[in-house]
């Protein structure tokens, strides 16, 4: 059935070994059909031709890195998490010193803190020449997520999210895959991909402010309570790890100022708001006199895999509802003004100019 459907635009099986094999690039594989699945001694031959990544069981450490390159693992996020914190058992202490490609092992990193004794190293240093897909474990039957920058920042090329919900895992997937012009690819940090002398970028202060919406949707998620004219507000949050394994990914000192939102080592993040604009969903301006409503700080540990996002909500009697979405990556943020493009309620992009104009400031 393959054969006959898809003909010569399957990417057939092929062996690649050796410590100069690598995997095919995006171009390579345009306008082509990859399968991946796992070949076992009873698998048909004519399927195992047709299988270009094949899965493969993880062992140890030792045992992945000698893979061929079209060999992937998947870890569930609880798996995923264990591998950065673990000790390797297979690692003696002259290997587990040794920095993984392009990792320098003297350098100072602000960024990630990687734990040179654990797991951390080695999924960066398979994750250079191998392909990983990480998955939401299976007891999240309310179709929540795990955050995926912990994974983008270990290298894990394939990311699968539930997307039954909107939530800050698939905000921050939207925003990661914003780039490139919606391309689909995004090229991963010059760390992650093992160029000599890399490092992880310093971690950032992003300083924002809303200053106006424009055109913002008339209607919020509870469809009994549809106004004619909305009273919006906007919350800004970030969009970073919820959960960082102990010593690896945790937060500095630097975090904690006065006036800055972090996602710490306790599972949180902190929000802030923008004032209310009553009946005005035209061209509200957000701007206050009180300080509190301005110049919010956000701490970003991961800029290369950090993202801000904004929620534009409806404020009504009972439970406001939620009218608009919008997110944004750290590592494609300029200073100055910029336009924010939003969602709506369901995750689908709007048209042109339904969004907020913020202002942004960098400073590491």
């Amino acid at each position: 059935l393959f054969v006959s459907k898809l003909g010569r635009d399957i990417v057939p099986y092929k062996q690649l070994s050796g410590p100069k094999a690598q995997l095919p690039s995006p171009k390579e594989l345009m306008n082509k059909f990859i399968i991946k699945c796992k070949v076992k001694d009873e698998s048909p031959p004519e399927l195992a031709k047709l299988v270009f990544l094949r899965g493969a069981k993880f062992k140890d450490w030792n045992n992945s890195l000698a893979l061929d390159v079209n060999d992937m693992h998947s870890f569930s996020e609880s798996k995923l998490e264990s591998l950065i914190d673990k000790v390797p058992e297979d690692s003696s202490p002259s290997v587990d010193k040794q920095a993984p490609v392009g990792i320098d092992a003297d350098a100072e990193v602000d960024s990630l803190a990687f734990n040179v004794d654990g797991g951390a190293r080695k999924l960066l240093e398979y994750n250079a020449r191998h392909l990983s897909r990480v998955y939401p474990k299976g007891t999240r039957v309310g179709s929540d997520n795990y955050d995926p920058s912990l994974a983008w920042d270990y290298g894990c090329q394939v990311v699968a999210l539930n997307f039954q919900t909107i939530n800050p895992a698939t905000l921050s997937n939207y925003a990661m895959f914003s780039q490139n012009s919606n391309a689909g690819y995004v090229l991963q940090p010059d760390y992650v991909r093992g160029l000599k002398d890399a490092k992880p970028k310093k971690s950032v202060v992003v300083t924002v402010q809303v200053v106006m919406g424009y055109n913002l949707p008339s209607y919020s998620n509870d469809a009994s309570r549809k106004q004619d004219v909305m009273n919006p507000y906007v919350i800004v949050e970030c969009g970073t790890h919820k959960k960082k394994p102990e010593g690896v990914l945790g937060p500095g000192p630097a975090s904690m100022a006065a006036g800055i939102a972090v996602d710490n080592i306790s599972n949180y993040i902190h929000e802030m708001r923008t004032k209310t604009v009553k009946q005005n969903d035209l061209d509200p301006v957000f701007l206050s006199d009180d300080p509190k409503y301005n110049n919010f700080q956000v701490f970003v540990e991961s800029r290369d895999t950090g993202s801000i996002h904004f929620r534009v909500m409806n404020e009504i009697i009972g439970k406001d509802g939620i009218i608009a979405y919008g997110a944004v990556m750290v590592r494609s943020l300029r200073p100055g003004y910029r336009f924010v493009p939003l969602l709506d309620n369901q995750g689908k992009p709007l048209r042109a100019m339904h969004g907020l104009l913020c202002h942004f400031k960098l400073s590491e």
